[in-house]
């Protein structure tokens, strides 16, 4: 992978997030008043007249864009489809669009409510799949939901074109952020180790979660999802029916790039930290992704002993805190550089 890759320079230091966190999730305040439920085109973006922002292109049969920081740091990764092969990504999309179809008809599957249709992502259908916490969840649990959209959820895990797409987003994380993987693999397997009841989604993904966005126009406006772990990769994939070369971009407001997202790539990045979105689509196009994604209360848990902050008492609650704020130094070194990937690749 690294022999065929493109990195993308921006101009970006991912030591600056240690600023902006409590040791697991980004601060609620930074996205106050930023957040805009504008949705924005190519053409405002990066064309005359338009914000100034810099058109990353996806060149046929190109490897992965690696995103690089000003300290050589890989803090996200465009990745291409699995096997890197034109009709085998093709058909894995018709399989993906056709499964999300299927199952957005209420009268066969997925059942939504309001929210789930208008949020503060934008205005399309979502439904999650997993493990969460927070909300006054006093453990780790699956997300509820009724026995119809259960059952086809269940049908979704057992696609084999997200089965595909769930083990190759996790390949790239591996390979892309070995360190950072390590950590959620143990981090993971403790959860698992302490509660075997826990089912993850995919067993060849390390993400807890997913999102199914159904579109049928999935055009995010800009947003954080900033209960994701701070320093960890959020993995989308994207597909459709749309015209990657003017719909569809990733739009990184922070680093004021739009770079071009075809159908079944695999864009892996912190989501939790990078305020992004996307471009609008053409009428009559539809856009669907996949979103896999690790919430930072799952790893707040764990480190904490697999206890909940509120059910501590004071001094345990605040040795915890204390040791959160300790680790936060660790997490600086959590991403590689180039020059580490080649030295451990080429070893």
């Amino acid at each position: 992978m690294l022999a065929n890759s493109l990195p993308i320079a921006a101009d970006f230091n991912s030591y600056g997030m240690l600023e902006d966190t409590s040791g697991y999730l980004t601060r609620p305040t930074r996205i106050s008043g930023e957040v805009s439920k504008r949705e924005w085109t190519l053409e405002q973006l990066c064309g005359e007249g338009g914000l100034g922002f810099e058109l990353i292109s996806v060149k046929e049969g190109s490897g992965p864009l690696p995103l690089i920081d000003k300290n050589n740091k890989v803090f996200g990764c465009l990745a291409p489809p699995p096997d890197n092969d034109e009709k085998l990504a093709s058909d894995l999309n018709e399989a993906a669009t056709a499964a999300v179809e299927r199952e957005r008809d209420g009268k066969a599957g997925l059942l939504f409510v309001t929210s789930e249709g208008d949020h503060r992502r934008g205005k399309y259908l979502a439904k999650s799949d997993g493990i969460s916490l927070g909300g006054g969840q006093t453990r780790p649990k699956r997300i509820y939901h009724s026995k119809k959209t259960a059952a086809s959820l269940d049908r979704l895990r057992h696609e084999h074109a997200f089965i595909k797409i769930a083990g190759h987003a996790s390949a790239v994380f591996a390979h892309w952020s070995p360190t950072l993987f390590k950590y959620y693999a143990e981090t993971m397997d403790k959860l698992k180790m302490n509660d075997p009841s826990l089912q993850f989604n995919f067993s060849n993904s390390i993400f807890a979660c997913v999102t199914y966005n159904c579109g049928p126009q999935t055009v995010a406006v800009e947003h954080l999802d900033w209960l994701n772990y701070l320093y960890g990769w959020c993995a989308v994939t994207s597909f459709g029916c749309f015209n990657y070369k003017k719909s569809g971009h990733l739009v990184f407001w922070d680093l004021k790039l739009v770079v071009e997202f075809p159908p079944c790539w695999t864009f892996l990045f912190p989501s939790s930290y990078l305020r992004h979105s996307n471009t609008c689509i053409g009428p009559g196009e539809t856009r669907y992704s996949f979103t896999q994604y690790t919430a930072g209360a799952l790893f707040r848990y764990v480190d904490d002993d697999f206890q909940i902050r509120s059910d501590m008492e004071d001094y345990i609650r605040k040795e915890a805190q204390s040791k959160q704020k300790d680790r936060i130094n660790s997490d600086l070194n959590i991403y590689s550089t180039l020059e580490q990937l080649q030295v451990l690749y080429n070893s």
